[in-house]
């Protein structure tokens, strides 16, 4: 896993936390952007989704996409349950990829 900042954000605008150690990556739109929200929220890309839609929107993901690249993004005040449990479901899927987007 990597803390990362990106140019372009294919999730929803949240407050991102700061980290002085992520790492800019290239731009790259071969990304799925998951975003969890202040409330609590999760968004797959820009789509409000319940927590239950997510397994199944991954396996999708993952029958599409050979090796799938995800972004998790949440806001600063976000419950970090909320962010475990899609990194949790990304995993049981093998979908190894996983960055989280950080401002510098």
């Amino acid at each position: 896993m990597v803390s990362l900042s990106m140019v372009k954000n294919q999730g929803i605008k949240v407050d991102l936390p700061r980290a002085t150690t992520g790492t800019r990556q290239a731009q790259n739109n071969r990304y799925t952007a998951i975003t969890v929200t202040e409330k609590g929220e999760i968004f797959f890309n820009k789509t409000k989704i319940s927590p239950s839609q997510l397994p199944d929107l991954l396996k999708n993901l993952k029958s599409t996409q050979n090796d799938p690249i995800i972004l998790l993004n949440g806001d600063e005040k976000a419950a970090l349950g909320r962010a475990i449990y899609v990194l949790d479901e990304a995993g049981k899927l093998g979908i190894r990829k996983v960055a989280i987007e950080t401002k510098s």
